[in-house]
């Protein structure tokens, strides 16, 4: 929410994110427990303040996970990675 003045007009910006408990959008992940156990390479989508992710598994088929049932791949640096079919 965005605070306003007398007239309307924005008087404060919003927050800038910031990263939540060292986990960022972008970040490539495994999911290694839970219901979706076997999910590798994938892309943070969403990080939420209370430790829950959602990651994109194809254009429809987005997946919630905690923070306990992924492991970090590789964290987001600033270039675009991805994963070559072999």
């Amino acid at each position: 929410m965005v605070q306003t003045d007398k007239y309307g007009f924005p008087r404060k910006g919003y927050r800038a994110k910031q990263k939540v408990k060292a986990w960022n959008t972008g970040d490539i992940v495994s999911v290694v427990t839970g219901k979706f156990a076997g999910i590798t390479g994938k892309r943070l989508k969403t990080v939420r303040f209370k430790g829950g992710f959602d990651i994109r598994l194809s254009k429809e088929l987005v997946i919630s996970v905690s923070r306990n049932d992924i492991k970090a791949v590789h964290r987001k640096d600033g270039y675009d990675y991805k994963f070559a079919q072999v």
